[in-house]
């Protein structure tokens, strides 16, 4: 799968972060309603190599509710 493949599965842009060309690694936001009252938007980090997704890692970062 490649940069164009993944960014039309998960139906938005993929924002570049960092790396060489042919090894890149790319950020994408996914958008969903949480339990109802509160939209989510979870980060999703995809790891490139030679033009194709070698991993990913999700990112939930730190919620106000949490604290």
């Amino acid at each position: 799968m490649n940069e164009v493949t993944a960014a039309a599965a998960l139906g938005g842009p993929l924002n570049y972060i960092g790396g060489s060309p042919g090894n890149e690694v790319f950020l994408a936001f996914r958008s969903y309603s949480g339990s109802g009252f509160f939209g989510r938007k979870d980060r999703l980090y995809l790891q490139f190599r030679r033009g194709l997704l070698v991993g990913w890692k999700d990112d939930w970062g730190h919620h106000w509710m949490w604290r």
